[in-house]
């Protein structure tokens, strides 16, 4: 606690945790790592991979794959007031029984900027896939979200209810949702910002295959929408023809 060390090109694989944060567990600290593997482990509770409580670690060249937790959070979990800095970081094939499966953001105080990252082939056993924000406000930039599912809502992300995120350049393509929101999963008043953002063959078998908005909606500029099943929009009004915003169905 109250801690900063660094990491660099160090590898963390076939940990086991009997509680939360398989690989590393980080509670009031900031850390850095630095092209560091994370790889391969497990969490009886949260955070297959990471768990960050109250913790700010800065983040890059770094690999979180294959990581699995029962509960939230296959690659990363964070909570309370963690806020880390991820540059150029993977994280992908995390598994959770619960959601998120590779990342879940626990509260409203959690804002995480994620740049030149990617979030593919992630599955949760409950809501969102890629990543999960718990009424949280990340800044997303450049972020790839591909190939990611969730068992019912937000195959590649689940905004719940008062997320204000703010998502510029990210491509939302190929997850899918057992349930409703296949590429993305707006949640009561969730109202996030989306700036270039392509949302493509992604699927639900229940409706909005690309957005799914529950009392919900969501600020676009620029953005693309195509390809999507069962449809582009659902529970909002589809946007293109406005705000430089194009659908090619």
């Amino acid at each position: 606690q109250y801690s900063s060390p660094s990491l660099e090109d160090v590898v963390l694989s076939l940990n086991e945790a009997n509680g939360s944060g398989g690989g590393i567990a980080v509670v009031g600290a900031a850390p850095v790592l630095l092209y560091v593997d994370v790889v391969e482990n497990v969490a009886t509770d949260h955070g297959g991979g990471l768990y960050l409580e109250d913790s700010d670690m800065d983040m890059e060249g770094v690999e979180v794959s294959d990581n699995m937790a029962n509960l939230d959070g296959g690659g990363l979990y964070l909570v309370g007031t963690s806020s880390p800095s991820l540059f150029n970081v993977a994280i992908g094939n995390n598994t959770t029984s619960d959601s998120g499966g590779g990342v879940h953001l626990a509260d409203s105080t959690c804002a995480p900027i994620l740049a030149n990252v990617s979030l593919t082939g992630n599955s949760a056993g409950e809501y969102g896939g890629g990543m999960y924000l718990g009424a949280a406000d990340p800044g997303m930039t450049n972020v790839v979200v591909a190939g990611n599912s969730a068992a019912l809502d937000g195959g590649g992300l689940f905004l719940d209810s008062y997320s204000y995120a703010t998502l510029a350049q990210v491509a939302i393509v190929s997850n899918d949702a057992s349930g409703d929101g296949g590429g993305v999963f707006l949640s009561s008043y969730a109202y996030p910002a989306l700036d270039g953002v392509i949302l493509s063959h992604n699927s639900a078998s229940g409706s909005g295959g690309g957005v799914m908005a529950d009392t919900a909606s969501a600020a676009l500029s620029y953005c693309s929408a195509y390809n999507n099943t069962p449809d582009d929009f659902s529970g909002m009004v589809d946007p293109a023809g406005a705000d430089g915003n194009v659908s090619l169905n």
